[in-house]
């Protein structure tokens, strides 16, 4: 048991790793034991709370090459991280540093050879967690759509870009927020993005929302055309 934060109680069950199952119609699965002696594929590292919520993206075919994307809690910043494994065969995996982290892409946490790094988004400054990474249509590489939460623990939706999956930039503005009336259904938070690329260039945003009870249902937003940056909600009647 753990606790998330300084004034949240203990938490039960977050002590959790990656794991691997196979199956030949994505009906019925069957568990495949991994390296480390739990039989995960992926544990977390020192200075990790827990690993978890994977996606796994293939970035090259030859030689094939793999990434997991996943999020941690971090013990040092008792915030979330998005972080990086990478493989040839999907079943041994290598830790890579964060991807992204509340104080922004991992290159700027350094701030090495005296580099005045950019600002941070401040819709970011509370962590980053669950994402979805799909290829860049229009300008090649990989877009990525991630939960945030600022220093008041207010969600959003950010989005960031990459030409190889590891290095990242991130728009200075979310892409999506709770609605404008808090007492909308998702007026609280709005969390958990997947985005699905439609064959006319647009984009469906789904998400988990929030509303101020504490309950929680499935929404989607359509990109204004081709521009990803920017969502219209689905209002169903």
């Amino acid at each position: 048991e753990v606790s998330l934060s300084e004034s949240a109680p203990p938490t039960v069950g977050a002590n959790m790793r990656i794991g691997l199952a196979l199956s030949n119609d994505g009906v019925h699965w069957g568990r495949v034991e991994g390296e480390h002696s739990s039989g995960a594929v992926l544990e977390p590292q020192q200075g990790q709370t827990f690993i978890g919520w994977p996606q796994v993206v293939q970035v090259e075919n030859t030689p094939s090459k793999w990434h997991m994307y996943y999020h941690a809690l971090d013990e040092a910043s008792g915030k979330f991280s998005i972080g990086l494994a990478t493989s040839t065969n999907c079943v041994e995996w290598q830790h890579q540093p964060y991807c992204l982290t509340a104080n922004g892409p991992a290159e700027q946490e350094g701030n090495e050879g005296g580099q005045q790094a950019s600002a941070v988004p401040g819709f970011m400054s509370g962590g980053v967690s669950a994402r979805c990474v799909v290829p860049n249509p229009k300008a090649g590489g990989w877009v990525m759509f991630f939960e945030a939460q600022d220093g008041a623990r207010v969600h959003a939706i950010g989005m960031a870009t990459s030409t190889d999956g590891v290095s990242w930039s991130v728009r200075d503005a979310p892409v999506f927020e709770t609605a404008s009336d808090p007492d909308a259904w998702d007026g609280k938070a709005v969390s958990r993005p997947w985005l699905v690329p439609m064959d006319d260039g647009s984009a469906r945003l789904y998400y988990v929302g929030r509303s101020q009870d504490g309950t929680q249902a499935i929404g989607m937003a359509c990109s204004n055309g081709d521009d990803w940056s920017s969502f219209t909600r689905l209002e169903v009647a």
